[in-house]
């Protein structure tokens, strides 16, 4: 069967004809149609050898087409989620034997629930919450933004709605954007903080603590605007690591009035007893301090930008305490985590937090 536009336009819209056109000329990342593959529309009918069908209006006709009547590969472009052209439409290919969880936008389940059998949607690394069925911030988005932020094949999220959130999220991943688009972010209702914890936010990205630790006395004075620094065997080290360093504690100071409190990376073997590293020490160290390395795993380069963010109170109408409030991002562990473009309203702790952090900029936020 041979499609035409004015086919497409008549079957689903103007919307369809362009999902359609550029599901047929590009190759999406996530996978790619094998070339005796189907393509298949909403009539449930088939085109064997990659022709296409006519368009699937909208997810739920996908997902009343019967399982089994589908083969392995076959591939369906989607008009809208809810409706054509409402922005939620995709390309999505059968996978006759995946029996993974159905998340209502990368991972689709049929109607008849079969026990293997699901739609893969077929993408560049780019999804925007809409794939997901979800247009303003009447229901929580939470579950969506896990399944994005979690699949290590997407590498940038994108709102073109405002949004409603009610969970705390702590993610480990790196190389990923969540730009919002200058929407607005709700959070009334969120799930309550824990005790005196303002890395409770809404996107908490958070690097990973390893079992490898070097501590030592040092033999001699480390002096200031080094970035040479002596450690028991340099071979406990590799260039590109990343280590959280601290001296002891300042005699009569606090639990963190330390002269040392960096994470950095190191840069150069110098010997067996000397490491280089991207960090200048701004304090001398005398000889007989402790100093104390733990090798770390941090987040790189996740970004958050562009959103308008209401606390907790703003939507509820109540006073926010330590465990009823919302603030929008943390870091803990991180590299070249730039934050732009948010500007927030009734936030309980700062806009913004971080710990052990370096190389990043944070840019036209506001309170």
């Amino acid at each position: 069967m041979t499609t035409t536009r004015r086919h497409l336009l008549r079957s689903g819209g103007i919307g369809a004809a362009a999902v359609a056109a550029g599901a047929l000329t590009t190759a999406p990342a996530q996978a790619a149609a094998p070339a005796d593959s189907n393509v298949t529309g909403g009539n449930g009918s088939h085109d064997k050898g990659g022709t296409a069908g006519r368009p699937t209006a909208t997810v739920a006709d996908l997902l009343a087409i019967p399982s089994r009547s589908l083969r392995d590969g076959t591939v369906a472009v989607v008009a809208g989620y809810r409706t054509p052209g409402d922005g939620g439409g995709m390309t999505v290919r059968w996978d006759v034997g995946s029996a993974l969880a159905p998340n209502g936008g990368t991972v689709l389940r049929p109607k008849d629930r079969p026990g293997k059998g699901r739609w893969r949607r077929l993408h560049d690394g780019v999804l925007d919450f809409r794939g997901f069925g979800l247009f303003d911030a009447s229901v929580p988005a939470d579950d969506a933004l896990d399944a994005m932020v979690e699949d290590p094949a997407v590498h940038r999220v994108e709102a073109h709605t405002d949004l409603l959130f009610r969970r705390r999220h702590t993610y480990r991943r790196s190389r990923i954007v969540l730009d919002f688009g200058g929407r607005t972010v709700h959070t009334g209702g969120i799930e309550r903080n824990t005790h005196d914890n303002p890395f409770g936010a809404v996107l908490f990205f958070q690097g990973a603590v390893t079992g490898d630790t070097v501590s030592h006395v040092l033999p001699a004075e480390v002096i200031e605007r080094t970035d040479a620094f002596p450690v028991p065997d340099s071979a406990a080290f590799e260039v590109g690591q990343w280590w959280a360093v601290q001296s002891d504690e300042v005699a009569g100071g606090g639990r963190d009035e330390r002269e040392l409190q960096k994470m950095v990376e190191v840069t150069e073997i110098i010997d067996g007893t000397h490491i280089r590293v991207g960090y200048l020490n701004g304090w001398p160290l005398a000889s007989g301090r402790t100093v104390t390395w733990r090798r770390v795993e941090p987040v790189i380069g996740a970004r958050v930008d562009n959103l308008v963010f209401l606390g907790a109170g703003q939507d509820t109408g109540a006073v926010d305490d330590e465990y009823t409030g919302s603030h929008p991002v943390a870091y803990e562990y991180a590299v070249d985590c730039d934050v732009s473009g948010i500007q927030a309203t009734g936030t309980f702790w700062p806009v913004i937090m971080r710990r052990w952090c370096t190389r990043y900029r944070t840019v036209r936020c506001g309170l």
